[in-house]
């Protein structure tokens, strides 16, 4: 029953504070009529989430049209702690510092390079600490660090990289004796989707498209990612394209990635061109200069 209690207090504080980040700026009595709790409840979950520096008074606001009291406004602490957030491609790595809401403090780019379960550990040890050289002083300080990966993924634990050998390195275990921070893992797609429900989104349900070595597709659904058995949602670079058509690493003929991806549209530009390297600016240029001769 104590357990049972301390969960449903966890999930008024939890509901309580997405009321706060939705509408910027809110009063306790407002609070209270969103989320149905008594404003005892609400007095108390605002003064705890103040106490720890998530949210803060920001002014006096104006009084209701029926007079009394004007209430005290608040609002969410954007700048109440760090994250981390690495996207490690099969031949490049992304990485950022931010704010809690999202705010980019630092990024760090780095193309060209092979990922392999050889170097990874020792790549994001150097990029973490180039991102932490200067941190700023926040009330709770890194509370976390995302890593999106090409490949599927299921409860932190690399499932299958079609096009590098990170599943064979238990990358969770690894970071996590590394790092006081709790980690999470994830397939890039599903965090692609995530971001986009969060910051951009005004829908409850969307799908995001992510093209890179692979197709994938994340799955947002009632405001939560949609994983699949073992994390297989979203899957759609391994649909049969072509029966019989091209191999691909996951061990089937025809993917439609092994068409429509990125990484095989600038491989067969350089083969057709005699390039040294393509990238999307090197195919855009192409294209521009085709239409231009149309």
């Amino acid at each position: 029953m104590i357990s049972s209690k301390y969960t449903i207090r966890e999930q008024n504080e939890a509901k309580i504070l997405n009321f706060i980040i939705q509408n910027k700026e809110i009063s306790r009595a407002k609070l209270s009529e969103l989320s149905k709790l008594n404003k005892a409840s609400v007095s108390s979950i605002t003064k705890k989430l103040m106490d720890i520096d998530l949210i803060f008074e920001t002014r006096i606001g104006d009084s209701s049209n029926v007079g009394g009291r004007k209430p005290i406004m608040l609002s969410f602490n954007k700048r109440s702690s760090l994250l981390l957030a690495l996207d490690i491609g099969y031949n490049y790595i992304e990485a950022a510092l931010a704010y809690i809401d999202g705010t980019i403090i630092k990024s760090i780019s780095q193309k060209d390079k092979l990922i392999s379960s050889e170097n990874a550990i020792s790549v994001i040890e150097e990029t973490v600490r180039n991102l932490t050289a200067d941190l700023p002083e926040t009330p709770h300080g890194i509370v976390g660090m995302t890593l999106a990966i090409h490949g599927q993924v299921s409860n932190e634990e690399i499932i299958f990289t079609p096009y590098y050998d990170l599943d064979q390195l238990d990358l969770f275990t690894e970071l996590g004796a590394r790092y006081a921070f709790p980690i999470y893992i994830e397939n890039e797609a599903n965090l692609s989707a995530l971001g986009e429900y969060t910051f951009s989104s005004e829908y409850e349900k969307l799908i995001a498209i992510s093209m890179h070595s692979g197709i994938g597709a994340g799955i947002v659904e009632a405001g939560k990612l949609h994983l699949g058995k073992d994390g297989k949602a979203g899957e759609i670079g391994h649909t049969i394209f072509q029966p019989h058509g091209k191999a691909c690493p996951c061990g089937n003929s025809g993917c439609l990635e092994r068409y429509g991806a990125n990484e095989v549209i600038y491989s067969e530009l350089r083969e057709l061109k005699g390039l040294e390297k393509v990238n999307s600016d090197v195919l855009v240029r192409y294209y521009e200069k085709k239409i231009r001769k149309l």
